[in-house]
């Protein structure tokens, strides 16, 4: 293949690799998101893995995701100070 040829692929694959996350990364406020696996856990777990996972231990949930054997939350971390211990 000529290094024209590949000058006009690559960028064109590197486009397409953009479009492969299945959830925001940012919120439409900034913040970054995660995604909580719990499969098999049970919900209340999830939300313990979530609270964790923020320095405030407050979240909003952007997404749930339920099926097939999968559970998770796609969350992102509310601003605030650290809970009180």
């Amino acid at each position: 293949m000529k290094v024209s040829s590949w000058l006009a692929v690559v960028p064109a694959v590197l486009s397409l690799a953009g479009c492969g996350s299945p959830y925001p990364l940012f919120t439409s406020d900034g913040r970054q998101t995660t995604m909580v696996d719990c499969s098999g856990a049970g919900w209340d777990l999830c939300a313990q893995r979530a609270k964790a996972l923020c320095p405030s231990g407050n979240y909003d949930t952007i997404d749930r995701r339920d099926g097939s054997g999968s559970q998770g939350l796609l969350v992102a971390c509310k601003p605030g100070a650290p809970p009180a211990q």
